[in-house]
């Protein structure tokens, strides 16, 4: 599956928040073990609890066909957003201020893609592998690909 596009999104979205977010902020670039762009932000290091930690996450929605020669299909179309944060004391809220979760949530949004938002527990440091269902609190549904909305 191509990954060209997930990582062009990834590196404007990255341009966008450098502007946006505090200059003091720490910005960090990886991938995860499928090879999809990983961008963390933090607010200093080390982490500690209660820091504004962002770990977003991109991939293309998997593709169900094989080209014409039989491989995976390339992806160039609609794909799936990751975002976690630390929950602070209340299950439902992040460490995040709003200010900043607004600023990252408009990029997100601006993308077209469906976002998924996730919460770590209380003094656990969000991480790609905190990407699990029991830790989604929130589906914000693709609303350019309105046939990819879930109910």
């Amino acid at each position: 599956m191509s990954l060209a596009k997930s990582n062009a999104l990834m590196r404007g979205l990255r341009e966008k928040l450098v502007l946006r977010l505090p200059s003091t902020y720490l910005f960090a670039d990886s991938v995860d073990a499928a090879g999809n762009p990983v961008l963390t932000i933090a607010q200093k290091a080390p982490w500690v609890t209660a820091d504004q930690y962002v770990v977003i996450r991109m991939r293309p929605i998997t593709q169900i066909g094989a080209n014409v020669l039989g491989l995976a299909q390339e992806s160039f179309g609609p794909h799936d957003i990751d975002f976690i944060s630390e929950a602070s004391g209340v299950a439902t809220e992040t460490f995040l201020s709003d200010l900043n979760s607004q600023k990252i949530l408009f990029e997100l949004d601006r993308i077209g893609a469906a976002i998924n938002v996730y919460l770590m527990p209380t003094t656990t440091l969000p991480t790609t592998a905190g990407m699990i269902a029991g830790n989604l609190t929130q589906r914000i549904d693709d609303l350019l690909n309105p046939e990819l909305i879930t109910v």
